[in-house]
């Protein structure tokens, strides 16, 4: 989510929009899941979008207690906190740059398709960009110079694969869009 092949960064685009989508929000309830190697919830199912809106400056990978983009976990805690609230109905959106665990997050919404449909909000590009190591991304111990390499000294490059992402989206009963600067997405 550091990568800058969208301006300034996928983070920042995401906070944006996501902040964009809330304040467009009149009725219903919405919660906020955040994913990584896990997922974690950051609020639960609320009709006060502004506490929502107030916790997103503290959203970052570095919060995230194991690195990953693995969305099963989400998925399960998404449709736990639609059923802990005796919601039998709802969407769920996914904004994400990639999902890990395609296998397994496919088959938990398909399980659950018709009940919370999932769609997907894709942030980044199929170009990607390196990742620079500064003091608000990942630095695997390295100084704040340069790029984020892997383990043999590769530089890292994360792109967004679109057509797995409309797959997902596709199979699962919802819809896909990358993210714009404008409200087209």
């Amino acid at each position: 989510m550091y990568a800058n092949d969208v301006k300034p960064n996928r983070l920042i685009r995401a906070k944006r929009k996501l902040e964009d989508l809330l304040r467009q929000r009149d009725e219903g309830v919405t919660g906020l899941i955040v994913f990584a190697g896990d997922a974690h919830t950051v609020t639960p199912l609320t009709d006060d979008t502004n506490t929502i809106i107030a916790m997103i400056p503290s959203l970052s990978p570095k919060i995230m207690p194991a690195p990953g983009s693995r969305l099963a976990p989400g998925l399960l805690r998404a449709v736990q906190l639609f059923k802990d609230a005796g919601v039998s109905s709802g969407r769920i959106l996914i904004i994400t740059d990639e999902i890990r665990d395609l296998d397994d997050a496919q088959d938990i919404a398909a399980e659950f398709r018709y009940s919370y449909p999932v769609s997907v909000l894709s942030v980044g590009t199929p170009e990607g960009a390196p990742v620079p190591l500064s003091s608000g991304s990942p630095n695997n111990g390295a100084s704040n110079r340069g790029y984020l390499k892997d383990a043999a000294g590769n530089l890292v490059i994360p792109q967004v694969n679109y057509g797995e992402l409309q797959s997902f989206a596709r199979q699962t009963g919802g819809r896909f869009s990358s993210m714009t600067l404008s409200d087209e997405d």
